[in-house]
């Protein structure tokens, strides 16, 4: 019976079961939380094909930033299943809160995303959008955030950053990255996925790896 619905999901044929009772996101075993502070809870969400979510919930607006794209089927509490393409590498999608849902991966491969819970503001009013400039393409400009996306060439050099601190940065593709803040120069190896929480201006930052080097910044407005 467990293999017929295995493969019924596969297929994308049958709605998984859904449970009555959500649980908190940090018990969902697909999300697993590798950064968080007093505005932001960021999770690294990582679900293989064929496998299903537990009911879950966010009680917060939050984002999906694509690493690894895939074919899913959404089941939100109360509504009919739709399903959809996460979008490639470096999507930034943003989801206001809402009822319980779940989501089941019916692609041949995995999905995998950052999700950004907003769970609080900036000290000051950080003000409208800001135009990013050249080197980086806007990836999403909403009420409550804004985020671009960059990718840097080996060795290739960016002298501005998109957004004045505090931003999030994630890293979409692994790489090593030099980056010279107000007080120093450092040198740093990504994963993907890797958040970064920057609170101090970035002046300048070089790809140090021998393949291109994608990055998305996040400001919360």
């Amino acid at each position: 019976m467990h293999a017929l619905l295995s493969a019924l999901l596969w297929l994308g044929q049958v709605s998984a079961p859904v449970s009555m009772t959500p649980i908190p996101v940090q018990r969902e075993i697909h999300h697993r939380v590798v950064l968080e502070n007093a505005m932001v809870k960021v999770l690294s969400v990582r679900l293989p094909a064929g496998e299903v979510m537990s009911l879950h919930g966010h009680p917060v607006d939050h984002l999906a930033v694509v690493i690894e794209g895939a074919k899913l089927r959404n089941e939100v509490e109360g509504q009919a299943p739709v399903e959809h393409y996460t979008g490639d590498p470096g999507t930034v999608i943003f989801l206001p809160a809402g009822p319980p849902h779940l989501q089941a991966n019916i692609d041949t491969h995995a999905a995998w995303w950052v999700g950004v819970e907003l769970v609080g503001l900036p000290g000051a009013a950080v003000g409208p959008s800001i135009r990013v400039g050249p080197h980086y393409q806007s990836a999403l400009d909403g009420p409550r955030v804004q985020a671009a996306n960059l990718v840097l060439a080996p060795g290739e050099r960016v002298d501005r950053f998109p957004f004045p601190p505090p931003f999030l940065q994630i890293s979409i593709t692994p790489g090593d990255l030099e980056v010279t803040r107000e007080h120093g120069t450092a040198r740093t190896t990504l994963y993907a996925g890797a958040p970064t929480w920057e609170n101090e201006r970035i002046r300048t930052i070089i790809n140090r790896g021998d393949r291109p080097l994608q990055l998305v910044f996040v400001r919360i407005k």
